[in-house]
Parts: structure tokens; C-alpha cells; sequence
């Protein structure tokens, strides 16, 4: 396998470790939300996140490599971190606001991991979820404006 390949694979299994630690937490905002509205979009994004988990892994696949299966420990790390932290009940507005907040973390990290070191189609793919990524914001915004 050529180099190129070889580091698209790495950097695009990063950037799906990302998209498991968003689903992981998803399901819990979803848990913890009490609006009917507020758990429909939370739903609807934890359904992009699983659809752009599904498309990195086949891109992976496609190039000629396996894809992770879950969170690295580093990431788990951070992710009992968070929920350690997060142990006490929110409102839906600051589920709301927690979520955009990691939603915007998130795509910020990811755009850095593949940031110039992909082939062009992983890009373009890449460049599509946070085209998306970028829509969940938007749509998370509006319930912590609102309440």
C-alpha cells in the first residue's frame, strides 16, 4: 500500500474515533433530554453522526484498510472525564448548549486531523460532514436561544 493511502487511512480512522465519541455522547444527551423537540433533533444529529461513521468506515475499507472499531483509551479518558462532570441534571437549553459546544469542538479537531492529508475524494467526503456538522450547530442553537 503507497504511503498516500496509508496516511488518508490514519487520518480518516482519527476523524472516525471523533464521530464514535459523538454518538456515545448523543445517546446520552438524548437520555437526559425531556422536550419532545429537543430529543427529536438530538435524535435526527445522532443519526448523521452514525451515517458519517458509516460512510468513513467504507471509505477506509475502499482504500485498502480496517477501520476502528470504537474510541481510543485516550478518548474514553475524556469521555468518563466528561461524564464524571456532567453527573448533575440540565435543563434541555443546557443540553443543548453542552452539545453545540463539543458539536463545534469537535468538527474543529477533526478539520486539523485532515487538514491537508488526504486524497482528494476522503476530502471531499470530509468536507461534507462538516458541511453538516456545521447544520447541527445552527440547529442546537435554536433550542438554547429559545428557553
Amino acid at each position: 500500500m503507497d504511503t498516500n493511502k496509508k496516511t488518508s487511512i490514519a487520518e480518516l480512522n482519527a476523524y472516525l474515533k471523533g464521530e464514535y465519541m459523538a454518538i456515545d455522547s448523543y445517546k446520552k444527551y438524548i437520555n437526559k433530554a425531556s422536550d419532545p423537540a429537543v430529543k427529536a433533533d438530538l435524535e435526527e444529529i445522532l443519526q448523521d453522526h452514525t451515517r458519517h461513521a458509516q460512510m468513513i468506515s467504507d471509505r477506509i475499507r475502499l482504500l485498502g484498510g480496517e477501520p476502528a472499531e470504537s474510541v481510543d483509551l485516550k478518548g474514553k479518558v475524556g469521555q468518563i472525564m466528561n461524564s464524571i462532570k456532567n453527573i448533575v441534571d440540565k435543563s434541555d437549553a443546557e443540553i443543548c448548549e453542552e452539545a453545540r459546544y463539543w458539536e463545534e469542538q469537535g468538527s474543529k479537531m477533526g478539520m486539523e486531523i485532515v487538514k491537508g492529508d488526504l486524497d482528494p475524494t476522503s476530502c471531499a467526503l470530509i468536507r461534507d460532514i462538516y458541511s453538516k456538522d456545521m447544520e447541527h450547530l445552527d440547529k442546537l442553537k435554536r433550542h438554547f436561544k429559545t428557553m
